[in-house]
């Protein structure tokens, strides 16, 4: 279940780990891999692939013109999750 009806333990725990993580989850989404991605897909409870694709696609909107803020990175990455059907979708599979 990603974006929806994330845990409290999930939506306690988002905000540090970008805090902590943003820097190197930007460049984590540019290069297409690494270990925060893995991070990140398993905290949100996230097909890492599609939640990478998500983030890859809308890389200046999360990154970019957030200008790598912690808050509004989770803000804006929340949208883009909530939005994406395929990765709402998940919930149906689980």
């Amino acid at each position: 279940n990603c974006g929806e009806n994330q845990s409290e333990s999930t939506a306690a725990h988002l905000p540090l780990f970008l805090e902590m993580n943003h820097q190197v989850l930007g460049r984590d989404v540019a290069q297409g891999q690494g270990e925060t991605i893995t991070a990140l897909a398993h905290l949100m409870k996230c097909d890492e692939t599609r939640l990478k694709d998500l983030m890859k696609k809308n890389f200046n909107e999360i990154f970019i013109h957030t200008q790598q803020n912690p808050i509004a990175i989770e803000a804006r990455l929340t949208q883009k999750v909530t939005e994406n059907q395929t990765c709402r979708s998940l919930s149906a599979l689980k």
